[in-house]
């Protein structure tokens, strides 16, 4: 604190032309600074703006895609176990090797997008629970193929059900918690409140500059200790007389 004060002190004492000149230089210096962060942060903005453009959303896509070929297949799964045509089999499983392709190339491209780690990691539990519900669906098919509609329906309200369901459960969670979305975020605050805190230092440097403060708290410009004497003095002569 005294080391602080012997400073200012030293600053109270320069002339008005070097503190100006001091003022200017700082301001200047402060403005190329706020300058190299904003550049700084508006270059990590967007490059993590390229990254959802050209990954992320380009993924989310894929995944939509999935989902809705997903539930096409178990509502196709779900009224071929219901019915004991044969012409209707036929139909309903060509539909639902159609949408099972169909969920299995957009897959494939999600797969070639997902980064290493944990994007990997759900979608490999997603493989996996979709997999798992591709064997029970296999059943389900061949049990109504057969005209055992009964078993071919409890199966289908049990394992097809809970199958389906996980499936969905791991494909919600592969889109909602992607950490491309959470970087772009973060770099977003960051460079916002960096660009914040500049501008508010600069703005109070700016007002302290337009009144005139001294380090000390006087007024180093003698204009308005002038307009004041002035004052008082042409009160004092009206008094004198």
């Amino acid at each position: 604190m005294v080391m602080f004060n012997q400073l200012r002190g030293r600053l109270a004492g320069l002339p008005v032309s070097l503190q100006l000149y001091g003022a200017f230089a700082f301001l200047l210096l402060l403005t190329g600074v706020v300058g190299a962060l904003s550049l700084t942060a508006l270059s990590r903005v967007d490059q993590a703006a390229e990254t959802l453009s050209s990954k992320w959303l380009t993924g989310v896509g894929h995944l939509a895609q999935t989902r809705a070929a997903m539930v096409d297949t178990r509502e196709f799964e779900i009224k071929h176990s219901r019915t004991s045509d044969r012409s209707y089999h036929a139909e309903y499983e060509d539909k639902i090797e159609e949408a099972s392709r169909s969920a299995n190339e957009a897959l494939a491209a999600y797969a070639a997008l997902a980064a290493p780690g944990q994007e990997r990691e759900l979608y490999d539990q997603l493989a996996r629970s979709w997999a798992g519900y591709g064997q029970t669906q296999a059943q389900i098919v061949k049990l109504g193929r057969d005209q055992q509609q009964q078993d071919a329906a409890d199966i289908s309200d049990g394992a097809g059900s809970m199958g389906i369901d996980d499936t969905l459960g791991a494909l919600s969670r592969t889109t909602t918690t992607s950490p491309r979305a959470a970087w772009a975020r973060d770099d977003y605050r960051q460079s916002r409140w960096g660009w914040r805190v500049c501008r508010g230092r600069r703005d109070l440097f700016d007002h302290r500059l337009a009144r005139g403060d001294r380090p000390d708290g006087h007024l180093p410009l003698g204009l308005p200790r002038r307009a004041q004497c002035t004052g008082a003095g042409t009160r004092s002569r009206r008094d004198q007389r």
